[in-house]
């Protein structure tokens, strides 16, 4: 008997070593692709459905190709170190930008950010950060007319994301993919349906560890990718015998093939046409931008909508095998990536609105410079790294600019926009040695050092 107990002892100590053995090494290998977010620094709105909490005065974010450790965030719930007041003190042009998390930027360290990298090219005037993560275009919406519009900007950005910002406007979309009701939308009759409280409650439980299955997923790199594997079998029993599709719940007709996968859900975007309840959700995305920019007019300041690039992401790329993983079959032709750029580019030249397309100053800093992979992203994340932010914020500038909307005499060094200047700094140059081999190591772990236009 005693040794049969010693014997189990020594079994269960050498499953513990183990375990903690592959925990160190899939945090220190670049093997997998982040375990998921917390939003505990998020709190509940009763329009806006969430908003960064004012009172955490920082927040730290981390993954496994970065570690971010203090975002400032200020009493506005901005990220910023710095206190705007209401009434422009500077003579300089104030700007506001509305977006997700690629404008908020947690996952690079303060000053790294868009609105940051124009604040300093501005000689006396100010870029506001507005951007949450996880909003959508209902949501910007709302945040100009709560919060952004009270600090009287001169220039308001919306900056949009295709392969998320239509579908966070679509309640059902949203219900599909598991969420809830965390989100403003509109009705029938474009009036606004606040958000669910309860959804939110739900949410906030299981990122602040009140759900163990979130818990454990977050925190556990063993369970990430148990977790990861059921999911994949839980697509194969989908496809083959149609159990367990996300979107049963949510009353979604089963024939949408976006709706058997979350992740495929993203791909609805590109349907060309598009069916009913991505009209809907088109329909609903072009009213709020209708609205924002009514509204941003009526106030006297200028209004612009800027494409953030992201099929030069992997997402986009990697669309036709998950497709055939998922559905069991070949992508439909119906599918065109350019969709959502023309679709957007026409409403706004039909609606009078400025539209800047970041995708076309991406591919020429791509051209230029051969920046290894993953290129302006995290490997491990999928969100812009400084490099990203740099194009943004520059390209930006360089619009402005042009239209006259921001003058020379406001710019710390306008000379580099009249050629392009901006373009020509290399990654190298931009970045230093430690943060290039902090995100493109995992480039070369993966692709073996391929810069990214050969992708």
């Amino acid at each position: 008997m005693l040794n049969r107990t010693k014997s189990f002892a020594v079994f269960a100590l050498v499953v513990l070593f183990l375990i903690g053995v592959l925990e160190v090494a899939g945090r220190i290998l670049p093997i997998q692709v982040g375990f998921g977010q917390s939003i505990t620094y998020l709190r509940f709105h009763p329009v806006l459905g969430s908003e960064v909490d004012p009172n955490l005065a920082t927040v730290s974010h981390s993954n496994a190709c970065f570690d971010i450790k203090a975002i400032a965030i200020n009493q506005a719930g901005m990220r910023s170190s710095r206190e705007y007041p209401l009434v422009p003190i500077k003579e300089g042009p104030r700007i506001a930008l509305l977006g997700d998390s690629f404008i908020m930027g947690r996952e690079v360290s303060d000053g790294e950010e868009a609105a940051a990298a124009i604040s300093r090219q501005l000689l006396e005037g100010d870029a506001l950060n507005f951007g949450v993560p996880g909003y959508g275009s209902i949501q910007q919406l709302y945040t100009y007319e709560l919060k952004a519009r009270n600090y009287s900007p001169d220039i308001v950005v919306l900056a949009f994301l295709e392969v998320n910002d239509v579908e966070d406007n679509s309640d059902l979309i949203t219900a599909a993919a598991g969420w809830g009701s965390l989100r403003p939308m509109f009705d029938n009759e474009g009036e606004l349906v606040a958000p669910d409280p309860n959804a939110w409650s739900l949410i906030m439980n299981r990122s602040s560890g009140g759900d163990l299955h979130y818990s454990l997923r977050r925190y556990s790199y063993i369970y990430f990718i148990l977790d990861k594997l059921i999911m994949r079998v839980r697509r194969v029993a989908n496809r083959t015998w149609g159990v367990g599709a996300p979107s049963q719940e949510a009353g979604i007709d089963e024939d949408y093939w976006w709706a058997k996968d979350n992740v495929l859900m993203h791909a609805g975007v590109y349907q060309s046409p598009p069916d009913p309840v991505w009209q809907q959700a088109w329909n609903d995305t072009e009213l709020a931008i209708e609205r924002l920019n009514q509204m941003v007019t009526k106030d006297g300041s200028k209004f612009v909508v800027m494409l953030l690039p992201s099929t030069g992401s992997s997402y986009s790329a990697s669309l036709p095998e998950r497709y055939a993983d998922v559905i069991g079959e070949e992508m439909p032709s119906d599918i065109d990536l350019m969709y959502p750029r023309n679709r957007l580019r026409q409403f706004t030249a039909a609606q009078g609105i400025e539209f800047l397309d970041l995708n076309d100053n991406f591919d020429r800093y791509q051209e230029i410079n051969q920046p290894l992979l993953p290129g302006f992203y995290y490997m491990c994340d999928g969100h812009f790294s400084p490099l990203g932010h740099y194009v943004t914020a520059h390209s930006l500038l360089d619009r402005l600019l042009e239209k006259g909307w921001v003058s020379e005499d406001d710019m710390a060094n306008p000379e580099q926009y009249k050629s392009d200047d901006y373009l020509q700094v290399s990654p190298e140059e931009l970045l230093g040695p430690e943060a290039m081999d902090t995100i493109y190591n995992w480039a070369r772990v993966y692709e073996g050092g391929s810069r990214a236009s050969e992708r």
